[in-house]
This record gives C-alpha cells, structure tokens and sequence, in this order.
C-alpha cells in the first residue's frame, strides 16, 4: 500500500507532480468506493460460474441452514401456529436475513440458500392455501378430472402467479439470480395451464380423437411443441441477458446462466422426438438409423451452439439427457457385439467429450466460431479469451 512518504519520494524523482501528490493524498484520506451489487470481476477465460464467492460463503451458509431450521422449529413452539402459518414468518424472517447477507455482503452462495428457502416458504403456503380453498386432489379416475377441472385451473394459477411475482419482486430487491429461473418456471407453468385447458376443451368436443393408444401417443407428441416453443423462448431470452452483458461482469450473465439450465432440457427432448418419431417415455421402440443420424446431428448442434454463446452449462442438461435417453441406443449396438455394458461405453463417451472441450474450450471456441460467423455477429457475442 502506498504511504504519503512513497508519494513524496515519488515526487522528488519526477514520477508525478505536486498536483497529482495532493490528488492522490486526498483520495487516501476517503472511505473506499461502493462496489455496483451488479458488477462481479472478471473470471479469466473460464465461463461466469458465481455460485460460491469464498470459504467465508460456504462457512456462512452453513449458518444460514442451521439458523432456518432453528428458527423454524422455534416459531412452530413459540407462535403455537399452525404449520402453514408458520411458513409466513419464515419468509419474513429469510426477507430480514437476506437484507444483511445478500444486500449488504453480497455473499452469492448464502444468498443462493435463502432465496431458495424463500421461494419455498411461498410455495408451501401457496399450496397449503389452494388446497383447502379448491377442490383439488388426487383423482380416483380420470372421469373425476373433469369435475375438478375449474378448480385445477385457478389453483394453478393462483400458484404461478404467486410464484412469479414473489420472485421478480425478490430479485428487484436482492438481485439473486436463480429467481429469473424461478420467474421462468412460473412463466412455462402459466402456458402449460392454459394449453392444458385449450386440450381438454377440444377433447371434450371430440375435435381431438383419442379413441386408442395410437391417437393417444400422437396427441402426446403434437403437445411436445409447448416445451420446445416454451424452450426456445427462454433460450432466447438468456442470450439477450449474454449480449446485453457481453463480458459476462454484471448479473444479467448469470440469470441467463440459470435460464440455460432451464431452457436446454425444455429444448432437446422435443426435437429429438418430434425429428425421430421416436418417444422413448411412451414407446420402447429401438430407436431407428434415422434417428441415430437425428440424435448425432442433435448433440453436434448444441455443442456448436454452446461454442458460438460460450455457455458450457448449456451443455450439462443436454448431455445428461444424450446421456440416459439418447446415446444409449447409439452404443447399444456396440455393447451387444463386444460384451461391455452400456452404461460404460456412455461413460467413456461423454466423459471424453467432456475432458476434450473442457481442456481446450477457448482455442475450440475461437476456431469454431472465426470460421463460420461473421465479423459482425462475433463483435455481439461473448469475446473469445485465450
């Protein structure tokens, strides 16, 4: 740290002068400038991954979790209340602790914690209230759906809703950003409502046949158009939060990092089964040359895709789902004919892929991306640090 005899000494060998001496001694003597909560430093070359801001976080959130646990335990013998009230003073109290830990130490783990016992606190008491205000509960057959199907409706959104804004209002406070996944969530929970009823509708006036399990499985595959088009707008709109922060230094970069998490699975199951034809959840047919072709053209254009935005966790659901779904009818013929497992060959494959891009994923990045894209696109996407 520089001292004032370092400035004068600094002066006499002509580094700076008097003015610049003075300027210097009057910003020592000020209180250290506010850091903007939305700004983060640089991570190198590596993606924004700003879950853990240290050991102190970890350390810390380890008292968060025993805090709320006794806190819970004590207003249920203090309050004498019932559970689900019981739910509302915990938000009350997470909102408290939150002020001093997420608002004022910025501590992204611990702020992790509590705004995820938040959320729950919400959805317990949303739930607990719908159930004993709606007419809602496990049917005994589906003949039963129809005369609960109002109230699946309100309740429904009540919850969505409910959901939604107690966490845009959350994040308009705290700025944590796990809860534009949860915003998002609610967002596809909402649309799934309102097509779900759209469905039943149609199927009530017979315009939708579902007469035997054929026109049921097709119906099921028409509906996977809701989670690709709701996929394809929240993959969309986490790229606009990647532009909108292009070094990846304020929380948009990590909102879209959630919102990725969320939109890949919403994307990749869809495409496959809509391009194959072939449901591997309702259908245990072997999955055809095609749709080997189909599955292999799947992974290479998501891992393209992951290159060109620089979101590895882009990559983690859909390879979870190559993983378990997909590859397993790719290595399945190689498993017969030499005798290993399947599950091995799976291992073997992605853990591979896995070490290979993540070694070198900057220079594979910078190849892949300066030699397809325009000049013009890049200069809007994340830039490639090597």
């Amino acid at each position: 740290m520089l001292t004032a005899e370092h400035l004068a000494e600094a002066v006499k060998r002509g580094l700076i002068t008097r003015d610049q001496e003075a300027g210097l001694l009057e910003i020592s003597r000020q209180a250290a400038p506010i850091v903007d909560e939305d700004i983060a430093p640089p991570t190198g070359s590596d993606e924004s991954f700003r879950l853990v801001g240290g050991g102190n976080d970890v350390f810390i959130a380890i008292g968060i979790i025993l805090l709320t646990v006794g806190a819970w335990f004590s207003f249920s013998t203090l309050m004498g209340g019932h559970w689900s009230a019981n739910t509302i003073y915990m938000a009350v109290f997470v909102w408290a602790v939150a002020e001093f830990i997420t608002r004022q130490k910025r501590m992204k783990f611990s702020s992790l914690i509590l705004s995820i016992t938040f959320l729950g606190m919400v959805m317990t008491r949303l739930g607990w209230w719908v159930f004993n205000n709606y007419n809602v509960k496990t049917p005994d057959n589906p003949l039963q759906i129809i005369g609960m199907r109002d109230d699946i409706l309100q309740a429904g959104l009540i919850i969505c809703a409910g959901l939604a804004l107690s966490a845009l209002i959350y994040f308009l406070r705290f700025r944590v950003p796990i809860m534009a996944a949860a915003i998002a969530v609610s967002a596809i929970g909402l649309v799934s409502l309102f097509v779900g009823n759209f469905v039943f509708d149609r199927v009530l006036d017979y315009s939708i046949q579902i007469a035997d399990e054929n026109a049921v499985r097709d119906a099921l595959q028409k509906l996977l158009y809701v989670p690709l088009v709701c996929g394809l707008v929240v993959f969309f709109v986490g790229v606009a939060f990647d532009i909108k922060d292009r070094k990846r230094e304020r929380v948009w970069s990590d909102c879209a990092f959630w919102l990725h998490i969320i939109s890949a699975p919403l994307i990749v199951h869809p495409l496959f089964t809509l391009a194959s034809g072939s449901n591997q959840f309702i259908s245990n047919n072997v999955a055809s040359p095609t749709a080997t072709l189909l599955l292999i053209g799947l992974v290479v254009m998501f891992f393209y895709v992951a290159l060109v935005i620089d979101r590895r966790s882009l990559l983690v659901p859909s390879l979870g789902y190559f993983g378990t779904v997909g590859i397993f009818y790719l290595v399945n013929v190689t498993a017969n004919s030499t005798g290993i497992p399947s599950f091995a060959i799976i291992l073997v494959v992605i853990g591979m892929t896995i070490i290979m891009f993540g070694a070198g994923w900057q220079r594979i990045r910078n190849l892949v991306v300066n030699s397809t894209l325009p000049h013009s696109l890049i200069q809007k996407l994340p830039p490639v640090k090597i």
